[in-house]
């Protein structure tokens, strides 16, 4: 393995917006270095696939990904990601973890239920050092992406924007573009129906999204610039294959592994939009931290994360080092939670990915009975939204996203998701309201990649 390091951190996006390769897979942390981490990974020059579709059996996942596997200890020196895959999960491989979730009526969604992909060589920048590694097995490929290095301009962190202010309702949402697959008293009705099922004690806690969708014009690359200048995020990502385009903004970790087996994932429950007010935008801040329905929220997703790492972690090692801290991004506040634990010996990342896929901040608590709720009431299948984006080691070591802030782009067809999680303390107009704060930064960036292109 050829591990170089280069001390000048350049930008990776500029690098990826340029390559003509069906196959780009950007994972993106284009901010300050933050608690998420402070490294952006780019895969150069595809080698292998692992491509299983939503009609295919699940189980096929799992079987590709151990196929895929090439066990190796990496250089110690050099980025946590050396060699392994570069990917996606839908949300639908739930189905292969817990079969007794009735599959959704819903049409099939676009994309795969799992693409991964090994590259020669992985490109790599450290923000927070300020370096760039090219790590790979091909001299040949490892000499050209130090071209393409070489060449790449100079790695610049992205500032918080101003923060948009106002109510974003349905009107402003269709004045960007976008329709909605759920109208907004269709989506009060299903707070309401969840509220009767929590009451009949079926679940503590389910969350519901709706999709939104339009047809644009906007390159896929020039929307992707847009949207990450208006929401940096430290789990973002740009993936393309073939008419697919991945554009993703998440803050939300899954779950991490490193390679000795530190467990790490980081729930995000409780939301509140930002302010260009400074004052509001602190009292917006203090209200999340103080509120008992969003800690409430929070704390029952923890205590589903302790549960899931319980399955595959050392007894006694899942702890939480960081309960309910609020986290501010360009256009949120949220509330996030940590949960650690040690992974046991002879278990390795898929087993991790069964004990906690999908992430429970996207489900509900108990999981099970939250996700059959889902798959009968939402008039979407979610896809890649609420699955996860991110990397798996060939040491052993794994990091992955929760997907969300994200627009799917096939084509000329783009969709969105957006949600909240219900409890029995809900407000039908406060939830409907949540996912119009967190749809507004994707839906005008929409709007301004639209408007660019018709300038053009």
């Amino acid at each position: 393995m050829t591990v170089l390091r280069i001390d000048r951190a350049v930008d990776l996006w500029a690098i990826a917006r340029e390559l003509g390769d069906s196959r780009v897979a950007l994972l993106d942390n284009p901010g300050s270095p933050s608690r998420l981490g402070d490294t952006s990974y780019l895969g150069l020059f595809p080698q292998e696939e692992l491509r299983v579709g939503h009609d295919a059996d699940p189980a096929l996942v799992f079987a590709g990904l151990a196929e895929l596997a090439r066990p190796r200890e990496d250089n110690h020196e050099g980025p946590s990601l050396q060699s392994g895959l570069i990917g996606y999960l839908a949300y639908e491989l739930l189905h292969g973890i817990e079969p007794a979730v009735p599959r959704s009526a819903a049409p099939t969604p676009v994309g795969d239920l799992a693409h991964f992909v090994r590259f020669a060589v992985i490109v790599a920048v450290d923000s927070a050092v300020g370096c760039t590694w090219i790590c790979g097995d091909d001299d040949r490929r490892v000499a050209e992406a130090r071209e393409l290095v070489d060449s790449a301009p100079v790695r610049e962190d992205l500032e918080i924007p101003a923060r948009a202010t106002g109510v974003f309702g349905l009107s402003e949402l269709r004045a960007c573009g976008l329709e909605p697959v759920t109208d907004p008293s269709g989506y009060r009705r299903l707070v309401d129906r969840s509220r009767e099922e929590i009451s009949a004690g079926r679940f503590f806690e389910v969350c519901l999204t709706q999709e939104f969708n339009a047809t644009v014009g906007a390159d896929g690359r020039a929307l992707y610039d847009i949207l990450r200048a208006s929401n940096p995020a430290p789990m973002g990502a740009y993936l393309r294959a073939d008419q697919l385009e991945v554009l993703c903004t998440s803050p939300e970790r899954l779950v991490s592994v490193s390679a000795g087996g530190a467990v790490e994932t980081r729930p995000i429950k409780g939301t509140r939009p930002r302010s260009s007010d400074p004052a509001e935008d602190r009292h917006l801040r203090e209200a999340l931290a103080a509120s008992p329905k969003d800690r409430a929220e929070n704390t029952m997703i923890v205590d589903l994360a302790r549960n899931d790492l319980g399955r595959v972690c050392q007894t006694g090692s899942v702890a939480v080092p960081e309960l309910c801290v609020v986290e501010s991004y360009a256009s949120v506040h949220h509330l996030v939670s940590t949960v650690r634990g040690q992974l046991r010996p002879g278990m390795g990342p898929t087993d991790v990915i069964r004990a906690c896929f999908p992430g429970g901040s996207m489900t509900g608590a108990p999981k099970v009975e939250a996700m059959r709720m889902i798959s009968e009431v939402e008039q979407s299948q979610r896809g890649i939204f609420s699955g996860a984006i991110g990397w798996i080691g060939d040491d052993g070591a794994m990091d992955l996203n929760i997907v969300i802030r994200t627009l799917i782009k096939h084509g000329d067809q783009l969709s969105m998701h957006t949600g909240g999680a219900v409890t029995s303390d809900s407000d039908s107009d406060a939830e409907y309201a949540e996912t119009m704060d967190k749809a507004r930064v994707l839906a005008t960036s929409v709007a301004a990649a639209s408007a660019r292109t018709v300038k053009a």
